[in-house]
């Protein structure tokens, strides 16, 4: 009897590994960092705080370059590596920017960069907004994402507050 229970461990515990890795990962933990970070960037630029949304921004850059999880899931690591090295010059350019004007420019490249990783790798750590502002970029215009429907634009801040759209919802 104790060689059964004992064989019945052993096989469960050599077996978890693989199970798990047949399941699907997340990159909630990740994700939810970044995101956390990103919005206090994104509300500074409402608030039209451009030193706010650079120290935010130091947060942002700083999870961008420590984090491991790119390594987590070598299946993964070429997508990831790729995809890593895309936020990681988005927010060099933004971390070079001398004024909000600047700031708001390269805010797209994040933006963009972010919602690679959402569609990558997933998020369902609440509903978030996909929204879209046609005034940016000379009239190209240029998403952002929020936590809420309303629209409240980083792009113009107090200026063009409520220019903008929403274009995807993501739950």
């Amino acid at each position: 009897m104790k060689t059964i229970y004992s064989l019945i461990l052993f096989a469960f515990i050599t077996a978890s590994p693989i199970l798990a890795q047949g399941q699907p990962h997340s990159h909630n933990d990740h994700i939810g960092k970044l995101l956390g970070v990103y919005f206090d960037i994104k509300d500074a630029l409402v608030s039209d705080n451009f030193q706010s949304a650079n120290r935010s921004l130091s947060l942002f850059e700083e999870e961008v370059n420590s984090s491991s999880e790119m390594n987590i899931h070598p299946s993964h690591a070429q997508q990831h590596d790729a995809h890593h090295d895309m936020m990681k010059e988005a927010v060099t350019s933004a971390t070079s920017a001398e004024n909000i004007a600047q700031l708001r420019g390269s805010f797209d490249e994040i933006t963009n960069e972010l919602l690679k990783a959402i569609e990558n790798q997933g998020y369902s750590e609440g509903t978030l907004y996909v929204q879209f502002c046609p005034m940016q970029n000379d009239g190209k215009g240029a998403k952002w994402i929020s936590r809420e429907e309303n629209i409240m634009n980083p792009y113009f801040g107090a200026q063009m507050l409520k220019c903008g759209s929403n274009l995807d919802k993501i739950e």
